[in-house]
Formats: structure tokens, sequence, C-alpha cells
């Protein structure tokens, strides 16, 4: 877990990325973890951005291993 919270970190660093305000084309979903939020908003071109308290990242259809956009965040804050 520390390994993934490093790398979400670091990649956070290089991408500074926000959800657009475009609620119609806009889908986010968000939760809780241990000491630290998320939020992940598909972004409606097939990226999707990855909020981690602070920082974000881009992700691809690809990074989300084929999951929903929710899977994906309840996964991250079950760790």
């Amino acid at each position: 877990m520390k390994r993934t919270l490093l790398f979400f970190t670091i990649l956070a660093i290089f991408s500074i990325g926000g959800c657009s305000t475009d609620e119609e084309k806009n889908t986010c979903e968000s939760c809780t973890g241990t000491n630290i939020s998320y939020e992940l908003c598909d972004n409606g071109n097939g990226t999707y951005t990855l909020s981690k308290g602070e920082a974000n990242q881009t992700l691809t259809q690809a990074d989300l291993i084929g999951l929903s956009v929710k899977e994906y965040v309840n996964i991250l804050c079950a760790e």
C-alpha cells in the first residue's frame, strides 16, 4: 500500500488537472479512505481525473483495469 501511495503521489506531482464543470459529460465518484479523500471523474473523452487529497492525476481507461469509476474508487478507499 505504501508503494501505491508513493506511486500516486509522484504521479500527482507531475500531473495537474481537474474535473470539468460540465455535469452532463462529467461523472464523478468519491469516497474517503484512511485519512484521505478520493474523487475520480470521467472527463468524457476517454480520460479520467483522479484527485487524491490535494493532488490530481490523469488516468486512461486502461489504468482502470476494466473497472467502473465507482468500483475503482471503492478499491482505493479500501486500501
